[in-house]
């Protein structure tokens, strides 16, 4: 979900503990979590924002209040998306790209991203998403990048392989399904043909 908006009271589990859970989890905790309430004051407002939440919204509030709060957190979100998506990838790519090229390269980037975990996803669907012909694509691409799409797409697939490996809290095939890949035994052999190492040894050598 892009945002999680919940009551604190609630049966079987309460917001607070569910905010806790989903701030625990690695693939949630950037997800906004708003606690809606009864329990006005300093004390509520403290237990709330200890839980992890983002906003704490005491009843009674308006549907528009809501509105902007939710619009807001959004917004805030998808910046700070594009602006990692941009930082991670552009930079990482080993290559100058000229001012007026960014954005079609950052648009590029954020596209391929956006669909990394799909194993289907090729440079026939990039073209679409980018709405040019695959010529069009290739020649663009190779010019900006040195890469042919499908080299730029594994490029990709590969940098947040060794960020997420870099974690240390998934395995090597959650990375592989992670990235696009469908099996891991084809995931090691790409990682190892492109980085030098298998990734469980790159995993462990992060780790040390």
């Amino acid at each position: 979900p892009d945002l999680v908006v919940s009551d604190v009271m609630m049966p079987g589990m309460d917001g607070f503990e569910l905010c806790r859970r989903i701030k625990a989890e690695e693939a949630l905790r950037s997800i906004p979590v708003l606690l809606l309430t009864a329990r006005a004051g300093e004390e509520g407002t403290l237990e709330g924002l200890e839980s992890g939440a983002d906003d704490y919204v005491a009843k009674p509030f308006g549907p528009e209040e809501l509105r902007r709060r939710i619009e807001n957190h959004l917004a805030a979100r998808r910046h700070l998306q594009a602006q990692y998506r941009a930082e991670l990838t552009v930079e990482a790519l080993g290559t100058v790209v000229d001012a007026e090229e960014r954005p079609f390269v950052e648009e590029v980037l954020s596209t391929i991203e956006e669909s990394l975990a799909n194993p289907d996803f090729g440079v026939g669907d990039l073209a679409e998403a980018m709405a040019l012909s695959r010529r069009q694509l290739t020649r663009r691409v190779k010019k900006v990048t040195d890469e042919t799409p499908g080299e730029l797409i594994r490029t990709c697939r590969l940098q947040r392989a060794q960020q997420l490996l870099e974690g240390g809290s998934k395995t090597v095939a959650e990375v592989a399904y992670a990235t696009g890949y469908r099996s891991p035994s084809h995931f090691s052999q790409s990682f190892r043909e492109a980085v030098g190492q298998p990734p469980s040894e790159y995993a462990e050598q992060d780790e040390g």
